[in-house]
């Protein structure tokens, strides 16, 4: 039951993570970086923007989105501080991106100071609803939209506009290019984009694929996957010793029985065999009762429908295939690890002496 709840955690989160990604699209960060963290200047913006592996929207202009991702407090009086994250982007970005739908408002325009914020954060802070007004970096934002992008990580994101963000933080708009460039590009083009950044010494950047980016970046839900394996092989332990005492008290129930068997024949190994079966057997069924039970306890506290919060990004629990065959495979290792002992020393009994017992 544990060891299934815990992995619906990890599967909301990652599913959370790659969910960002859209086919098709691809991510330009800066060479030997793995998080949208490093400046990208404006020169390099032009050349990349210049290239003809990018794909075009219908006006001519190549589909690629300067951003630079940054946290924010979203509850500046709350004794107690959190993190957000604030996306400066152009409005090439909504093209770009396109699973982004506008659900309530309108989107922000440039010089005007205004957001739109994700579901899930407008969800967690009421303070970030429509209309309402945010002080950050010594300038108000008003927030003017909520967008939805099909449960992934932006949806736990504010976004501003580029230049107005830039203005706020007293930076120039001259130089810096963005933290990370998100394009898409022509079909089969990847290679040659990638090579193309390579041989140009002006660039020092990398090309990615969203998913595998992401994918990099999710490293929360593989701290959890470990943490649910350390908990299962804790929890197995135990279990495995009950299972033991059970079927120690199985093998002494029945030594008359063990006697006629090996006397009609059956030898060592397969009195073994059907102990050890019998013990898995039992361990499948208790793993079925588990399973049952975790799917219970997840209905009735409603996890499906909260909110989590790992590193910024709002996540919900989610069932998975492999959450109920991890329970499973951990069942019929308990039975195996708790019925091999027993069976061995069923094994071992003398014939006589069990049939006298």
């Amino acid at each position: 039951m544990v060891i299934t709840i815990l992995l619906g955690f990890v599967h909301g989160m990652l599913r959370t993570m790659v969910g960002t990604a859209a086919p098709g699209n691809w991510i330009i960060v800066y060479r030997g970086v793995k998080i949208e963290a490093c400046c990208i200047d404006r020169e390099n913006l032009r050349i990349i923007a210049a290239m003809p592996q990018l794909a075009s929207d219908p006006s001519g202009a190549p589909l690629i989105s300067p951003e630079w991702p940054m946290g924010f407090d979203p509850t500046p009086d709350a004794p107690r501080a959190s993190m957000a994250t604030l996306r400066a982007v152009h409005p090439m970005a909504y093209r770009v991106h396109r699973g982004i739908r506008l659900i309530e408002g309108r989107l922000p325009e440039r010089g005007k100071n205004e957001w739109i914020v994700g579901q899930r954060l407008a969800a967690r802070y009421p303070s970030l609803q429509v209309g309402s007004t945010f002080h950050w970096s010594q300038t108000d934002w008003r927030v003017v939209g909520v967008f939805s992008d099909n449960g992934s990580a932006r949806e736990s994101e504010a976004w501003g506009d580029f230049d107005d963000i830039l203005t706020a933080r007293h930076l120039s708009s001259g130089a810096f290019g963005g933290a990370s460039f998100h394009v898409i590009l022509k079909p089969g083009e990847e290679n040659s984009l990638r090579e193309a950044l390579h041989a140009d010494g002006r660039l020092k950047v990398d090309l990615k694929s969203e998913r595998d980016f992401y994918q990099e970046t999710a490293e929360f839900s593989d701290q959890l996957r470990k943490l649910g394996m350390v908990v299962a092989l804790i929890l197995g332990a135990g279990s495995a010793f009950g299972a033991m005492n059970t079927m120690y008290a199985a093998v002494a129930r029945r030594k008359r029985e063990v006697g006629t068997l090996r006397a009609l024949g059956f030898g060592r190994v397969s009195v073994l065999v059907a102990f050890v079966i019998e013990s898995v057997i039992l361990a499948i069924a208790g793993g079925s009762i588990g399973e049952v039970l975790a799917i219970v306890l997840a209905d009735a506290t409603g996890l499906e429908s909260r909110l989590m919060s790992a590193g910024g990004v709002f996540f919900s629990f989610s069932w998975s295939g492999s959450a109920f065959v991890a329970g499973f495979i951990l069942a019929v290792m308990i039975g195996i690890g708790g019925g091999l002992l027993p069976a061995w020393q069923a094994a071992q009994l003398n014939i006589v002496n069990a049939l006298r017992d």
